[in-house]
């Protein structure tokens, strides 16, 4: 179990639907974490520069915690024993306190319990002295809990909070930048990560000693990349509506750019299923390099290509701007974001491609998307948000660049998380993995 005193928290619609984020001191039943001071939901991990109180809080007892926050200083006791010390100048010092419940990877319900909360608004004039001001644990700091507590706080395990899916201590790093708009990373079977750069109509190659090169150019103006089995890169290139197969050699084949003899609205993104079915998103984004006329479709769909390519087929024709797509390793499931609609929605993939049993995974629609070997689902725009299996939010990952456009997982071990965001590529280490064909 594990809870937290929330201070200086906020909440606004800018930031992930009125998430309450910001620092919180950690009550925790595992040894070294209690007292000491998290970034929740801010994606900035530990705040406090040390652990070196591990003992100070007692499981199945009474424990009194102190929190003093002066400025940019925040310091906590735990039983009268200090435990952080922190001088964070990248926080607000503004915000309303709460007191947070969520589990650890473990199933519900939970019980936790308070008492004697007590508030203090500081006056300007008297923060000086409070600095320095000794505390001593009320007389009951370590009596018995009661059998029935006094307030009770419940979870289930569909909300409980998971074991960070980003790796301890890890942050987002710039890799590189100076482009003019980043998109559609994909992972080839070494693990080097390719991107597009689609006004400077070029794909791009980090490679997995950190080495950037130019992989082609011109590129069609590709958007969404992913790679096959065999080691092509399918690319939605956008100048004419295409959709490529892109040989290792860097051989180009147009494999489609019609339905119903009609062209395409442009296909934007792709995911290739295990038995290499491809399906892909077409929607219809106006570019001013066209020289084509209006959309000669008749609805913005997600289509699907089957391994012999032979027969186009539309098996998503309800969708407002369909977008980021992303498919379960086993190939059975398909989450396809509808951006114009703002919602992301689960289908059920059928042994001949076509899609069933529709039905709402959670109300965000995506640019791009990639998912875990856990199961989570991570969405972009707005920075990276990330949903479980059961369209529950559990990290949110902000990114400074701008419009998060798209997302994968690469490097030797599928451990770093790669960003595309604007004019820049962004990297994270993760404690959970990719998965094949993204």
């Amino acid at each position: 179990l594990n809870s937290g005193v929330q201070i200086r928290s906020r909440s606004s619609k800018e930031f992930n639907n009125e998430r309450v984020h910001g620092p919180q001191v950690e009550i925790e039943t595992a040894p070294g974490s209690s007292g000491y001071i998290y970034g929740e939901a801010t994606g900035r991990g530990w705040l406090s520069p040390t652990r070196d109180i591990t003992d100070a809080y007692q499981n199945d007892q009474w424990n009194t915690f102190r929190v003093l926050a002066v400025g940019p200083r925040v310091q906590t006791w735990i039983n009268g024993r200090m435990v952080a010390d922190l001088t964070d100048e990248a926080s607000s010092q503004f915000g309303f306190i709460g007191l947070q419940v969520h589990g650890v990877g473990e199933k519900g319900p939970f019980e936790v319990r308070w008492r004697n909360i007590k508030i203090k608004d500081l006056a300007p004039e008297k923060t000086e002295k409070a600095q320095g001001t000794q505390f001593t644990p009320a007389p009951d700091a370590s009596q018995q809990a009661p059998k029935k507590p006094q307030r009770k706080a419940r979870k289930t395990a569909k909300t409980a909070k998971t074991a960070d899916i980003v790796a301890a201590g890890a942050e987002v790093e710039l890799l590189a930048g100076d482009f003019l708009f980043t998109e559609g990373p994909a992972c080839d079977a070494d693990g080097n990560v390719y991107f597009t750069d689609q006004p400077n109509d070029r794909i791009l190659k980090w490679s997995v000693d950190g080495q950037l090169s130019t992989f082609m150019q011109p590129s069609g103006r590709s958007n969404g990349l992913c790679f096959d089995a065999k080691g092509n890169l399918w690319a939605c290139a956008d100048e004419k509506n295409e959709l490529w197969c892109i040989s290792p050699a860097g051989n180009v084949e147009v494999v489609v750019k019609e339905y119903a003899g009609k062209l395409l609205n442009a296909p934007n993104d792709l995911w290739i299923r295990p038995d290499g079915g491809i399906y892909f998103s077409d929607p219809f984004y106006k570019r001013d390099y066209w020289k084509r006329g209006p959309s000669e479709q008749d609805v913005q769909a997600v289509y699907y290509l089957p391994p012999d390519r032979k027969t186009l087929v539309r098996v998503a024709d309800d969708l407002t701007t369909p977008n980021g797509l992303i498919g379960t390793p086993d190939g059975k499931k398909l989450y396809v974001a509808d951006l114009g609609a703002k919602k992301t929605y689960l289908y059920d993939v059928q042994p001949d491609g076509t899609l069933q049993n529709k039905r709402l995974f959670c109300s965000m629609g995506s640019d791009g998307m990639t998912i875990d070997d856990e199961g989570n689902v991570y969405l972009t725009g707005q920075g990276v948000t990330v949903f479980n299996t059961e369209g529950v939010k559990i990290r949110e990952i902000p990114i400074a660049g701008g419009w998060t456009a798209n997302v994968c997982f690469g490097g030797k071990d599928r451990q770093t998380l790669f960003i595309t965001a604007t004019k820049s590529l962004y990297g994270l280490r993760m404690r959970v993995r990719g998965v094949d064909s993204q």
